[in-house]
């Protein structure tokens, strides 16, 4: 099934909050996406989907964790089901899994809560980072584990896993990057610790540069580190730009091309260009109305989610507002958002689902 930009007759500008505006297209002839599969999930997606073009990961708190294979994404099947727990005095309790990323084609990396079954003391168990091994077949196999402290994002590149972390110094930097070498995933590391801002989103752009881009929940304070990570191991800032929100991180960021786009704990996206080093930075307001929930982006497309809406289809040029030229059918509540060249995954709930759909333009 195939679908087409909105029917509207004249190419319209319009000016929205937050310093942005939206172009909406005339009618186009050609379909501008395909629908794909659809597979049911028994538990939301909790967090990110990562997606390395065939296989999804999807962590769903104290449901597990889920591959799913995409390679024929007209039927996604799932793969794996990794749902570990700790049981005592015949109770049964199972661990939250907070993220997952992929490191390579056969291992990933999942942010874990360790649950606590029968007589429990306080404090809770640390969080883990367990280093799984995967093959494609059978239940993923940790093959290491490390202490994960409290780990707001995570984040994997070439071998290297960067996570975001709240500070324990009393004053200064309130946030702290740790870097682990998992070039041999059996043997981890440790290899360097560097000052952040503020613990948020980790977004690493193809082994040169780390963003740590952070939000608190209403937007008011929001920014990013910019760190050189030609050398994992001695991570370098660069520069900082925005006000650090004081407690937790919201919001999300994603690079393509020479923009960071970021969107902040109030829901409101903006586009930022990070062609320069050390800045100067100048965050532009993309899209107003309702809050944005979600978002991906890649090359010159846009899709986001706002509450109660179906997902829209945006395309971006650098020097004209965006420009809306459809949106995919309904599938609920869109949690995550994730895009692989012209593949487009949607994580969503009520139903808890996965569904993929091919963009045609």
């Amino acid at each position: 099934m195939s679908y087409r930009a909105l029917p509207l007759s004249v190419a319209v500008s319009v000016v929205v909050a937050c310093g942005g505006s939206v172009e909406f297209s005339p009618p186009v002839d050609e379909p501008q996406f395909e629908s794909l599969g659809e597979l049911a999930l028994d538990a939301p997606a909790a967090r990110s989907i990562d997606f390395d073009g065939r296989y999804v990961l999807l962590s769903q708190g104290e449901g597990g964790l889920t591959v799913v294979d995409a390679e024929d994404p007209r039927t996604p099947t799932v793969a794996a089901r990794y749902r570990p727990f700790q049981q005592r005095d015949g109770l049964v309790a199972f661990d939250r899994i907070l993220d997952a990323v992929w490191l390579d084609s056969g291992h990933f990396v999942s942010v874990v809560d360790p649950a606590c079954a029968g007589f429990c003391v306080l404090p809770p168990p640390d969080q883990e980072l367990r280093v799984q091994a995967w093959a494609g077949s059978g239940d993923p196999r940790v093959v290491a584990t490390l202490a994960a402290e409290t780990t707001v994002a995570v984040a994997a590149d070439a071998g290297w896993l960067f996570t975001s972390m709240p500070s324990d110094r009393t004053a200064g930097a309130m946030g702290a990057l740790r870097v682990f070498d998992l070039r041999l995933p059996s043997s981890p590391r440790e290899a360097a610790r560097a000052d952040l801002s503020t613990a948020g989103r980790l977004v690493v752009d193809s082994g040169t540069t780390l963003f740590n881009a952070f939000s608190d929940a209403s937007g008011s304070a929001s920014g990013f580190d910019r760190l050189d990570v030609t050398r994992p191991a001695q991570p370098l800032p660069l520069a900082t730009s925005g006000t650090a929100a004081v407690a937790g991180s919201f919001g999300d960021a994603a690079l393509a091309g020479q923009f960071l786009y970021q969107l902040d704990g109030g829901g409101r996206l903006f586009r930022i260009d990070v062609s320069s080093p050390r800045g100067p930075f100048q965050p532009v307001g993309l899209l107003g109305g309702a809050p944005i929930t979600a978002f991906a982006v890649a090359a010159d497309r846009l899709l986001l989610s706002r509450a109660g809406a179906p997902v829209q289809v945006y395309r971006l040029d650098r020097d004209r507002p965006p420009l809306l030229l459809d949106q995919l059918p309904d599938r609920g509540e869109a949690l995550h958002i994730a895009l692989h060249g012209d593949l487009v995954l949607l994580a969503s709930d009520q139903p808890a689902r996965l569904s993929l759909f091919r963009l045609l333009h």
